[in-house]
């Protein structure tokens, strides 16, 4: 299952062209470098959602998903952190691992959780997130 989906909205797909460092996997947060490359997201920094694994070629032709604010994404809670029903209207923080990215309820920086996606109680249960507008602009260059 990919790290991010998404699950309410309207996708925005454009393309681009990957940095070639071969460090993201389809369904990774990324964002445009300092040359226009698409590349691996980090911590407030990234802007869509890659639609394949990257290649280690600079400048491989590629698709990627461009966030919303207004969309609804599926991700991955903390693999030893059951969900719950409070979690719901908290914040959240992503961490980035390559192919595996996945959120930390309660730290308020990167969205919102607006629903869950599995039952209360559930261990790494996938969260539905809204990101922030001031988030997503600032992976619109590296």
């Amino acid at each position: 299952m990919p790290s991010v989906q998404l699950v309410q909205g309207n996708p925005i797909v454009l393309p681009g062209a990957e940095s070639g460092a071969g460090t993201y996997a389809a369904g990774d947060l990324v964002q445009l470098d300092s040359n226009g490359y698409v590349a691996v997201g980090a911590t407030t920094s990234f802007c869509g959602i890659a639609r394949k694994t990257e290649s280690t070629t600079a400048g491989t032709a590629c698709e990627w998903e461009l966030l919303s604010p207004y969309n609804v994404y599926e991700m991955k809670g903390a693999a030893a952190t059951a969900i719950a029903q409070t979690d719901v209207g908290d914040g959240f923080v992503v961490t980035f691992t390559e192919g595996a990215h996945y959120v930390t309820v309660g730290t308020d920086s990167d969205g919102t959780v607006v629903a869950l996606a599995d039952p209360v109680g559930t261990v790494g249960g996938r969260y539905w997130v809204k990101f922030y507008d001031s988030v997503i602009k600032t992976g619109e260059i590296g």
